[in-house]
């Protein structure tokens, strides 16, 4: 079967030869899993990834099926990411966020 991959920043790095751009189109065994991929692409067990199948979160042994897009994501930097019965929960690290001294006037530049 095939699934469409695509991997995003330093993720793309881990592409099988001969790639172009961030995406491949794998030929797969049926049944295989997210995990698997990831194996097969040798991208370190201890690389935190989201993974995300046809635009929704997914576990590592979420068996794939023909036709599937599976993205892998690296953590996003700046805040943690939970996940809380099936929602993703992303907390934003605001500390190195500073106001600014004044708002700009209505139609004019900040200062």
């Amino acid at each position: 079967m095939k699934v469409e991959l695509h991997l995003f920043a330093n993720l793309a790095g881990y592409l099988p030869a001969g790639s172009a751009g961030d995406s491949v189109t794998l030929e797969v065994p049926d049944g295989t899993t997210v995990a698997e991929v990831i194996r097969f692409l040798e991208i370190p067990e201890d690389l935190e990834c989201l993974r995300v199948v046809n635009g929704r979160d997914a576990p590592s042994e979420h068996r794939l099926a023909d036709g599937d897009v599976l993205s892998l994501f690296p953590p996003l930097a700046g805040g943690s990411c939970t996940k809380i019965d099936d929602t993703l929960q992303i907390e934003p690290d605001i500390g190195d966020i500073a106001p600014m001294e004044s708002a700009p006037e209505p139609g004019g530049a900040a200062p």
